[in-house]
């Protein structure tokens, strides 16, 4: 059997996975959104990303690049707008805050 030589030229873009936890201001307290309907939006308003977070509100988005992205979160009847900022750290579990 031969050996393979594979070549690749050109640039590579990692995507990451991050995780999120995603809360709601009330006054001093959060509420965690589980179940939460999450899509993260592009710059041409275009969905990038599409999941449902955990009981604890909690998601795993990947294949994004590094940036921040904007997501529409939809939880009961309410809608709201959140950033999230992918870097690509998955070691440890960011809050994203809807106030």
């Amino acid at each position: 059997m031969k050996p393979i030589l594979l070549a690749f030229f050109g640039t590579l873009t990692l995507a990451c996975a991050d995780q999120f936890q995603i809360r709601e201001a009330n006054g001093n307290a959060k509420t965690d959104l589980g179940y939460a309907a999450v899509k993260v939006m592009g710059p041409q308003g275009n969905v990038l990303f599409e999941g449902r977070t955990d009981k604890y509100g909690r998601i795993s988005i990947n294949k994004l690049e590094n940036k921040t992205y904007e997501a529409v979160v939809t939880f009961g009847s309410r809608t709201a707008k959140v950033d999230l900022p992918v870097t690509g750290d998955n070691t440890r579990l960011k809050e994203a805050l809807i106030k």
